[in-house]
C-alpha cells in the first residue's frame, strides 16, 4: 500500500495514531494488522523531516467521544480494541524503533497532528535514535507456591502449623529484595537501561517487576543468563516471569512529554 494518503476520506472521519517512527523513504503497510474494528487501513503520515506516524482513518461515528466511552465500560471491547492496537504497534515495531501512542489518540485531521507533532521532530527523532536496535522484556520475580505439608505433620495441630511456617518461609532462603538483587545484578549486565518496580501485594503475595531496555545483538548472551538466573532462584523456591521482547514501553516518555 502506498505511503501516501489517499485521496478519499471516510466523511469526518479523524486521524488515528497508532506509533511515531522514522524512516528515510516513504514507509508501507501492505499486509499490516487492521487496527481496532471500524478503522480505516493502516497509513504512514509525513509529519517533518524523516518522521513519520502509523495512523488511520477514524470514522466519527465508531469514534467519538461517546463511542469511546461506551467501549471503555465494556471490558470485552476495550481489550479487543487494546490488543488490536498493539498488534499495528509490534508490525511497526519489527522494523524499527517506534514511539507508541495510546489507546484512541485521534486527531481532527493530518493536518491536526502535524502541526501538534511536527514542531517536536527533532527530539523525537533523537530519541527514537536512541532506542533503535533495542528491546523491552519484563521480569518479575514473586514468592513460588509453598511446598505441601507432609502427612507426617498433620498429627498434631502444633507439628502442623510448625511445618506450614516452615513450607510458607523456609523453602526461601532469602528475602525477596535479596532475590531481585541476585537477578538484577546478573541481567543488568550489557543492557542500555532498566526499571524496577515493586508491586503491591496480592493473592500471590509481593513481587518485584523489572524491565531491561535489551540491545537485540545481546539477545542470546543476556537469554542464557537469564535461564541460569531463573534456574536458581525457582530451586530456592521464588517463581520468575519473563515477557518480551516489547517496544521499549517503560524506556520512553509519552509522546505529548518528549
Amino acid at each position: 500500500m502506498s505511503a501516501r494518503t489517499p485521496r478519499s476520506r471516510a466523511r469526518g472521519a479523524g486521524t488515528y495514531m497508532f506509533c511515531v517512527f522514522a524512516s528515510a523513504r516513504a514507509p508501507r503497510f501492505a499486509g499490516a494488522p487492521a487496527g481496532p474494528d471500524g478503522l480505516g487501513p493502516v497509513r504512514a503520515l509525513h509529519l517533518a523531516g524523516t518522521l513519520w506516524a502509523a495512523v488511520a482513518d477514524a470514522p466519527s461515528d465508531r469514534f467519538s467521544e461517546a463511542a469511546i466511552r461506551r467501549t471503555l465500560r465494556s471490558l470485552d471491547a476495550l481489550a479487543g480494541d487494546a490488543l488490536a492496537h498493539e498488534a499495528v504497534v509490534r508490525h511497526v515495531f519489527r522494523r524499527r524503533a517506534v514511539l507508541p501512542l495510546k489507546l484512541f489518540t485521534i486527531y481532527a485531521s493530518d493536518d491536526r497532528a502535524r502541526a501538534d507533532l511536527g514542531p517536536r521532530a527533532g527530539r523525537l527523532t533523537r530519541l527514537l535514535a536512541r532506542l533503535e536496535g533495542h528491546e523491552e522484556w519484563g521480569v518479575t520475580i514473586a514468592p513460588g507456591a509453598p511446598r505441601p505439608v507432609r502427612a507426617a505433620a498433620r498429627r498434631s495441630g502444633v507439628a502442623y502449623l510448625q511445618a506450614r511456617r516452615q513450607a510458607l518461609a523456609g523453602s526461601r532462603g532469602r528475602s525477596l529484595a535479596d532475590a531481585a538483587e541476585i537477578l538484577v545484578t546478573a541481567l543488568a549486565r550489557g543492557t542500555a537501561d532498566r526499571r524496577i518496580a515493586a508491586r503491591e501485594p496480592d493473592e500471590g503475595g509481593p513481587a518485584i517487576a523489572t524491565a531491561f531496555l535489551l540491545d537485540r545483538a545481546r539477545r542470546a548472551a543476556w537469554r542464557t543468563r537469564l535461564r541460569r538466573v531463573r534456574a536458581g532462584l525457582q530451586a530456592d523456591g521464588w517463581t520468575v516471569s519473563v515477557s518480551g521482547p516489547w517496544p521499549p514501553y517503560s524506556f520512553i516518555p509519552g509522546v505529548d512529554e518528549a
